[in-house]
């Protein structure tokens, strides 16, 4: 199977995640286990509106430490499709 084609099939599993991983170097029992703690958690991780809380950390030179972005500056950018 191609790579492509992996890509394509893993896509359309996408519910499964972490299920669908290709070429995962953790044993499919595990990634098993991660699906269902996912599911298990999922009210808690997962926001129904489809709005992320997201933080986009950058590396500042100036300050040599972290620049935080807050999700709400991206928002125009930020699409879920």
């Amino acid at each position: 199977m191609s790579d492509q084609q992996l890509l394509l099939r893993s896509s359309s599993e996408a519910p499964t995640y972490p299920k669908n991983t290709i070429r995962s170097n953790t044993s499919r029992h595990h990634l098993a286990g991660y699906f269902l703690k996912l599911n298990e958690h999922e009210k808690r991780l997962f926001c129904d509106d489809g709005k992320a809380g997201l933080n986009l950390f950058e590396y500042d030179e100036n300050t040599n430490g972290p620049l935080c972005a807050k999700s709400e500056n991206f928002e125009p950018q930020l699409t879920i499709e």
